[in-house]
Formats: structure tokens, C-alpha cells, sequence
């Protein structure tokens, strides 16, 4: 796999050589390049699948270099949204460029729901090494409600065997700790 850097000197010169591998990745590249100078030249964009992949993906970038974080649900539009959320379920059919490119975007993460998960997970187990306990659903704060919201539903989908096998290792250690 190759830099940005390094996709986009291939893409510039017409006598490199390149594998057969790393064709559709230069190639998108390539339309990134060209996407690029349309804008500065203000002429209209150049159509294509690469082209409108690469407008898609620098409207994310813009916007995640703002946030300085990948965007969240409801901060951008809703197709915009669903596109990330394409890019991550299909990331074993991405180039080398479009796998780049992405990593480029500010807390880019291939598994967002696992990352939410183990953040969550993160918090209980801070919740009991400070109160040493777990967290109460008839607690009066709000924060410690929630908590005990989730690990009544992780409990939940434990004992009916829906809880991913890593997930349910994660959480049945954190039975051991409470």
C-alpha cells in the first residue's frame, strides 16, 4: 500500500509504471487530480464513478478537518452519513488510494460501532473502580442511569447468546470487576 503522496506522483506521470494491483488505485488518483483541477480552473467537474467517489470523500474531509473528527450522525447530511457508513461495510472492495484516503479523515475508524462499544465498555468499568459498584438503574444521576442501562441490555443479549464472542469476553470481565 502507498501514501496519498505516492498515488498521486504515479498519477501524474504518464511514464510510470504501474502493477497491475495498484491500477484502480492510481486511476482514482487520477480522478482526484483532475476533480481538483477543475475546481481551481472553475470548470465544471468530469464525471465518472472515481471522480464522484473523490468529490464525496474531499466534502467529508472538509468537514472532519472542521470538527477535527470523523463526522457523527445528524452533523452532516443524511446521504453523506449513509456514504461513510457505506465506505466502512464495503472496505475489503477499496483501492489502496480510497483506503488512504479515508485514514485521512480526523478519528477515521474502520469498526465506529466497536470503537462506541469499548468506549462505553470504558466508562462502566471507570464507574465501578471509583464507586465500587456497578452501576444503579434507579440511580437519581442521569450518567450513571444510562450506564446501568447498557450493561442491563449487554447482560440481556449475553444470556440469549446475540452478544458478539468478543464482546461477551469484554463483558463478562467486567462481571469479574464489579
Amino acid at each position: 500500500m502507498n501514501t496519498l503522496a505516492e498515488y498521486y506522483a504515479l498519477a501524474s506521470d504518464p511514464d510510470a509504471h504501474i502493477p497491475e494491483d495498484e491500477r484502480a488505485a492510481v486511476d482514482y488518483a487520477r480522478a482526484d487530480l483532475a476533480l481538483q483541477r477543475a475546481v481551481a480552473e472553475e470548470r465544471p467537474r468530469p464525471v465518472g464513478r472515481a471522480v464522484t467517489w473523490c468529490a464525496r470523500a474531499r466534502e467529508v474531509l472538509l468537514i472532519a478537518r472542521e470538527l477535527r473528527r470523523c463526522p457523527r450522525y445528524g452533523e452532516v447530511d443524511f446521504a453523506l452519513y449513509t456514504w461513510l457508513a457505506y465506505q466502512r461495510r464495503t472496505a475489503d472492495r477499496h483501492n489502496g488510494f480510497q483506503v488512504a484516503v479515508l485514514e485521512c479523515i480526523p478519528e477515521w475508524s474502520w469498526a465506529c460501532q466497536d470503537d462506541a462499544w469499548d468506549t462505553r465498555l470504558d466508562e462502566v468499568l471507570a464507574f465501578v473502580a471509583a464507586e465500587g459498584r456497578p452501576p444503579r438503574s434507579r440511580s437519581e444521576d442521569s450518567s450513571e442511569r444510562q450506564l446501568a442501562r447498557w450493561v442491563e441490555r449487554q447482560r440481556f443479549l449475553d444470556a440469549h447468546g446475540n452478544l458478539p464472542y468478543a464482546r461477551a469476553v469484554a463483558f463478562r470481565g467486567l462481571a469479574q470487576a464489579a
